[in-house]
């Protein structure tokens, strides 16, 4: 590969889905073309047996050529490699996290000086979009004990996203990715997004997405007294701040584009992408779309 010359954008293969139809349309052409098969073709080339091993590619956020790292994991009794998770860049920045970034850079557009708030600030994305976009504002949840929108004395801000302290219409972009799914009432989560956003802003996430079901999966809910009630076995992902990991309420499905719909949104849209030259492997994954 040239490393002076970053792929073209049409390698990204993305495609905008506004509804559980129209994903299945589009499915079907690339199921009828050959294309979800020239891909698995090329996924599973790359297993030669060893438990790790490397993907080159380039890096939307590090711009350059590397290796992207892959660690396989033991899946339904077999070692798979998660690629939503693991191709790796520079030891930090997974697939799921570099598509998001380049999505956000190459469709939103955003200008140095827009106010961006991501639900993150551990993460390494926080790091990065500040660096860039200096008006960005990062966050964890520190608990309901701690006011809404303090800063504790590591300098991390609180903030929940069901409530949060941002004043109507303070930014241009809100940025949450794998977070609305650790939320009972998510859809508080989404009208809280909607209400901060200025008019002509735009939500991008991230969540994990069942794209064969058109309602959302419940696995737990919040029971009256307090408890919570699992429907399907507890699920936990990873917390930077608690290490038994955060209970996941969610694996939603396409009724998230009404939800976002009903929260006050414009064209939500998932869009659909795989990228041999990006490293965005795994058939394909998805990023969800919106404006205010």
């Amino acid at each position: 590969m040239n490393q002076q010359l970053r792929p073209s954008l049409s390698t990204l293969n993305l495609r905008w889905a506004f509804s559980h139809a129209l994903y299945k349309e589009i499915s079907a052409d690339l199921q009828r073309l050959g294309e979800y098969e020239r891909r698995r073709q090329f996924e599973n080339s790359l297993l030669t047996g060893a438990s790790e091993f490397c993907v080159p590619g380039y890096c939307h956020i590090t711009g350059c050529y590397t290796q992207f790292s892959v660690t396989l994991q033991k899946r339904d009794g077999k070692m798979l490699p998660n690629w939503r998770e693991t191709l790796v860049s520079h030891g930090i920045y997974s697939n799921r996290m570099r598509a998001a970034a380049h999505v956000f850079e190459e469709i939103l557009r955003p200008r140095t000086e827009d106010f961006i708030y991501i639900t993150e600030f551990y993460a390494p994305l926080y790091s990065w979009l500040k660096s860039k976009y200096p008006n960005t504002i990062g966050s964890e949840y520190l608990g309901a004990e701690t006011p809404p929108g303090s800063i504790d004395e590591h300098g991390v801000r609180n903030e929940s996203l069901t409530a949060l302290s941002f004043s109507d219409a303070s930014m241009q972009f809100v940025l949450s990715f794998d977070c609305f799914e650790h939320f009972a009432d998510y859809r508080t989560g989404l009208r809280e997004c909607a209400r901060v956003l200025k008019p002509g802003g735009s939500l991008l996430i991230t969540v994990p997405f069942r794209r064969d079901s058109g309602e959302n999966i419940v696995r737990a809910k919040d029971r009256e007294d307090g408890t919570v009630g699992h429907v399907l076995p507890a699920e936990y992902h990873g917390d930077p701040l608690n290490k038994k990991g955060c209970l996941c309420y969610y694996h939603f499905g396409w009724e998230l584009l009404d939800d976002m719909r009903a929260a006050g949104f414009r064209d939500p849209r998932a869009g659909l992408y795989w990228s041999r030259e990006f490293g965005y492997l795994g058939t394909e994954q998805i990023v969800f779309l919106a404006d205010k």
